[in-house]
């Protein structure tokens, strides 16, 4: 996702910078990020679902187009969040979605729609949709925050159709470990290659051949044209005085890992600095002026040194060790290396829960995609949250329609049980809206597992 504005800022304030490019060779495509954008783009019926074939012909329209103008991609999806950073942002995606459909639900015109009776969906992941999902920054006052509403939802099995149209076109793809961010840049450096993706944290990577954001990528059109953009002209457009100034824009602003700076201190001082230079403008700020006053004020520093000296005579001392830590954070998780597709194929880092090393051989089949994420994340990380399930309450609940297959994983799991009689729990969350049945939740107890496994089945809907 990234610093939430910052991909429709660079389309107002960078728009004359882009370098045009005819893609050709080879391109690396942020996977999850793609779905959601083509399902948006296409405007698939994402409340009823069910429209796997439209979504399956977008997908295989996309990626033709590419092959026909000579392009190569590889695409790289998401893996095992082993550290665990970002499930605070997964489960605030779940919540935000789960709303969006509930709203959707009990939405009084029936003519504008039609509840089903469930409705199973997935959330963004760790380089989805570049939403409004991040809570209001500190550096403006008066911005709504987006509701509900505005969450993007797609299918459930959107990413597995995504792979299977991958497959039937001869297409390559991997998953990489956790978020994928970091690997899609450091393979882009290795092949010197541009990235298409959503996510306005590809502004700050080092990619040597450039970031393409989706919606600057022509590939409707024979030969395929984009507008691509390069960090180092970035530097250079905005006078940055220092080619790691902008990495200052995610230590303040916050993006999925580093929550935003609250200090009326800096507000203030941005205000003044700009006020004196007469690059302010007086009336209501919006989002983007408040990002572009940011973006100024940082620029005006010949050196990081001078913008720390600056930021501990005018902010409070804890606020300045909150920006050198955010800014070590952002410089290290930006800064990468060029890696190759075999080094990610060859890691053999995956462990069970219980410290188990699985075989070389399990692991490069599960980055083929052999092997189903949501298993593998379960054996690695002791316990897997599955997609929320919307029910209306008016009709018998979705989980019914498991209860068959559920039979067979307890009785497969029977030799492990210390209680031969498995219990199944729902939990029903609606203290928001009582009339809608929203975050099923299922425990299995009396669970045993062999020295492969952890603990028990838990779903969490919440």
């Amino acid at each position: 996702m990234g610093v939430r504005g910052l991909t429709t800022y660079m389309n107002r304030f960078y728009s004359k910078k882009w370098k045009t490019i005819e893609v050709r060779g080879r391109l690396i495509i942020d996977a999850m990020s793609i779905c959601f954008v083509i399902h948006e783009n296409n405007h698939i019926d994402w409340l009823h679902g069910g429209q796997y074939w439209e979504l399956r012909q977008s997908y295989k329209r996309f990626i033709t187009s590419l092959l026909e103008s000579g392009i190569e991609p590889i695409v790289i999806f998401d893996g095992i969040d082993y550290t665990k950073k970002k499930s605070g942002v997964m489960m605030r995606r779940k919540k935000s979605a789960r709303e969006a459909i509930s709203n959707s639900l009990l939405v009084s015109d029936v003519a504008k729609v039609s509840p089903s009776p469930s409705q199973v969906v997935e959330e963004p992941s760790s380089s989805g949709h570049n939403s409004s999902d991040s809570e209001t920054s500190p550096l403006v006052s008066n911005v709504t925050k987006p509701g509900p509403s505005h969450a993007t939802v797609i299918p459930l099995f959107s990413g597995a159709v995504f792979r299977e149209t991958l497959r039937e076109l001869g297409v390559s793809f991997i998953f990489a470990d956790g978020d994928a961010d970091n690997d899609i840049a450091s393979i882009a450096n290795d092949y010197s290659c541009p990235v298409i993706s959503n996510d306005s944290d590809f502004f700050f990577f080092n990619i040597r051949a450039g970031y393409i954001p989706f919606y600057n990528l022509h590939w409707e059109q024979q030969p395929v044209t984009a507008q691509v953009y390069h960090y180092e002209y970035f530097v250079y457009s905005f006078y940055f005085k220092s080619p790691e100034a902008p990495l200052l824009i995610p230590a303040i602003l916050g993006n999925d890992y580093i929550k935003m700076l609250k200090s009326p201190c800096l507000r203030g001082d941005i205000a003044v600095t700009l006020l004196n230079a007469r690059d302010r403008r007086g009336g209501t700020r919006s989002w983007l002026d408040k990002i572009h006053e940011l973006v100024m004020y940082l620029s005006k520093f010949s050196s990081l040194d001078k913008f720390l000296n600056r930021v501990s005579r005018c902010c409070l001392r804890n606020e300045v060790s909150i920006i050198e830590k955010n800014f070590r954070i952002a410089k290290e998780f930006y800064t990468v290396k060029a890696l190759s597709i075999n080094d990610i194929m060859n890691k053999s880092e995956i462990t069970t829960s219980n410290g188990t090393t699985l075989p070389l051989w399990m692991i490069q089949q599960f980055r083929k995609g052999q092997f189903s994420l949501g298993a593998m994340t379960s054996l690695a990380l002791n316990g897997s949250v599955l997609p929320n399930i919307i029910d209306n309450p008016k009709r018998r609940s979705a989980m019914f329609i498991g209860l068959p297959i559920r039979h067979c994983m307890y009785a497969i799991m029977l030799p492990f049980l210390e209680d031969p009689d498995v219990c199944e729990t729902v939990c029903v969350d609606s203290k928001d809206k009582p009339a809608l049945a929203v975050g099923l939740m299922l425990f299995v107890s009396h669970w045993s597992p062999p020295l492969v496994f952890s603990t028990g089945l838990q779903t969490n809907g919440n």
